[in-house]
């Protein structure tokens, strides 16, 4: 797996917006988007900082799953998950 960095194309852009976003997407091995930023940050630094955020958090976050009945599953799920090459 590996994060891209990328800018929205002008196209794209929302309503208001005098400046192209980056945002970053995770792919997969098979090429497949697997997670995207959801947002887009002014600066690539603060893009570079989100995903340092997601990459930080495969053992410090849990994952609260509604259709579980005990609503958690458990942070080495996660880990699994989210284990990325560096």
């Amino acid at each position: 797996m590996h994060f891209e960095i990328y800018q929205q194309k002008p196209g794209l852009l929302s309503a208001g917006l005098p400046h192209p976003d980056y945002r970053w997407r995770l792919r997969a091995d098979n090429g497949r988007i697997i997670a995207d930023s959801g947002e887009g940050y002014r600066t690539k630094s603060d893009c570079q900082h989100g995903i340092d955020l997601v990459r930080g958090t495969s053992n410090a976050t849990s994952v609260v799953d509604h259709t579980a009945p005990s609503g958690l599953i458990s942070t080495a799920m996660l880990a699994a998950a989210l284990r990325v090459k560096t």
